[in-house]
């Protein structure tokens, strides 16, 4: 499957080469979705390189709205997510309620304390940065 897709795009940059695409608008659009099946291919081979599985870090449509929408922080916005209420979390962290509600508000959280947050919430660091 891989390779199929390899080779369609291959053909597609020999098209473009060969001026086939005349109108500017599908010659950015063919380069940017050329582009993001190029950058997708590489993650997956730097993956299987380290001989490990691709890790989906994608939020769910609830944590978006709750950060975009909303104006919550990613750890509130998870927590939100999760039914968790402060308290919760905190007791989950072994550290008091006010102390989550700084994290939750702070402009920066350490890289160790967002990981130990993370634990908490069950899920990846990476989700919250």
């Amino acid at each position: 499957m891989h390779q199929e897709q390899a080779e369609l795009t291959a053909h597609e940059v020999q098209n473009l080469n060969q001026n086939k695409y005349n109108d500017s608008a599908i010659n950015a659009d063919l380069i940017y979705q050329l582009l993001q099946r190029i950058e997708i291919l590489e993650e997956k081979v730097e993956a299987l390189s380290k001989n490990k599985a691709v890790v989906d870090l994608s939020l769910p449509e609830e944590v978006i709205e709750y950060h975009k929408v909303d104006g919550l922080s990613l750890i509130a916005a998870w927590r939100k997510h999760l039914g968790l209420t402060q308290k919760a979390l905190a007791d989950r962290l072994s550290v008091a309620q006010p102390t989550v509600a700084k994290f939750e508000t702070a402009e920066s959280v350490k890289i160790s304390t967002l990981k130990r947050i993370a634990g908490a919430l069950g899920i990846r660091y990476e989700q919250l940065c």
